[in-house]
């Protein structure tokens, strides 16, 4: 895919590490606004994310349906973490590191660190297929390790 990018979201289930919901919008489309449309469906008690989804409108929303907030401190201009915000964000990453594993192993593993596709359409398909193998693959790992 040469300049045409996909941005793709995945969540993960928090206690296990499966993909369980797949997002892709084009590139242009920003994190922030996609928020809402990915947090729609979800039923955790505690949403996990990375700096990019830092902002009091994403933390309004997960306050709204009852979510606690597990997205990283961002630090703004001028204005650095404090002690308590980095403290915050170290627990936070102690957890979301799960998250990165996977995304490390759909890159390596699974080739996808571009889209094969044009199309958003085609290219979430794509993203659902190799969601599936990734989840295939751990259950067949955690299956491996009880025997």
């Amino acid at each position: 895919m040469n300049q045409h990018h996909i941005t793709n979201y995945a969540t993960y289930d928090q206690e296990e590490g499966y993909i369980d919901q797949v997002h892709v919008t084009p590139a242009h489309v920003s994190e922030m606004t996609e928020f809402e449309t990915v947090l729609k469906e979800r039923k955790d008690k505690r949403m996990y994310g990375d700096k990019g989804y830092a902002s009091a409108a994403n933390r309004a929303s997960l306050k709204q349906k009852g979510i606690k907030n597990g997205l990283m401190e961002k630090a703004k201009k001028n204005k650095p973490l404090t002690h308590w915000q980095k403290k915050f964000n170290s627990l936070i990453s102690k957890i979301r590191y799960r998250v990165e594993q996977g995304f490390g192993t759909l890159k390596r593993r699974f080739h996808f660190a571009r889209a094969s596709y044009l199309t958003t359409a085609k290219v979430h398909g794509q993203m659902v297929l190799k969601a599936m193998a990734f989840n295939f693959l751990k259950a067949l790992n955690k299956a491996a390790l009880k025997c």
